[in-house]
């Protein structure tokens, strides 16, 4: 999961797949091709605020949530339904796995969500992505 700049939020809604196209050429590509790409993904992405975002989450847990804190990752379980998830800081990107129920990962992006609009998402393999907090479409008369 990327924090992406507002503008392109802005810009891309609509055309998330040339968003998710970008993020994933990095794996595949020489080493030459990968700098050009990291440079276009750091021109439109935010860093990650590490601190503050934890701060924030920390802040936002639920009491009725199992959770645990280290210096780069949090871990939610939910007694109820059998599900967990846990978030892990990187420089500029987050990565959220997940077990069992989806529950725990909906809690993930609802926090995220409330911390800032512009989060892009990436499932991993199934060729899935999209904004956390989509944009509501503006209708004209």
């Amino acid at each position: 999961m990327y924090w992406m700049k507002e503008d392109v939020l802005l810009q891309y809604f609509g055309k998330e797949a040339l968003i998710y196209n970008l993020l994933t050429e990095l794996d595949n590509s020489d080493p030459y091709q990968k700098m050009l790409l990291e440079k276009q993904i750091s021109f439109i992405t935010k860093c990650m605020p590490v601190s503050t975002l934890q701060k924030f989450l920390l802040d936002a847990m639920d009491s009725g949530l199992a959770f645990n804190f280290d210096k780069d990752n949090f871990s939610i379980s939910l007694t109820n339904c059998d599900g967990s998830a846990s978030l892990s800081f990187h420089s500029n990107y987050l990565t959220i796995k997940a077990n069992g129920s989806k529950e725990a990962e909906i809690i993930w992006f609802e926090k995220l969500r409330k911390f800032a609009p512009s989060f892009f998402a990436i499932q991993s393999g199934h060729n899935l992505c999209g904004w956390l907090s989509p944009l509501k479409q503006r209708k004209y008369v």
